[in-house]
């Protein structure tokens, strides 16, 4: 992986589309995965499997997923993120 330069994962991810390196993208992407399920896991325990905040750190995990080409991985992630905003939506 790549130096970042103190720059966010957002940034890297933003640099390397500009430049065209979608290789390297999907990359950073998949480097990505195990820190986002960490911290998903992290936001489960303190709030639990029926808060926004978890929903949003579950599809934090599908997008990287889909970023590194695991469509198959992230589409089930993001259906559970789905559902979570919708039992949780204000009426």
């Amino acid at each position: 992986m790549e130096q970042n330069d103190g720059k966010t994962y957002l940034e890297r991810l933003t640099d390397l589309v500009t430049q065209g390196r979608f290789g390297a993208v999907k990359d950073l992407a998949n480097d990505a995965v195990p820190l986002a399920m960490q911290q998903a896991e992290a936001v489960r325990e303190r709030h639990g499997e029926n808060d926004p905040k978890y929903a949003d750190a579950v599809r934090e995990v599908a997008n990287r997923l889909q970023l590194a080409g695991r469509s198959g991985e992230a589409i089930p992630l993001m259906r559970t993120a789905l559902q979570i905003y919708e039992r949780t939506k204000k009426a």
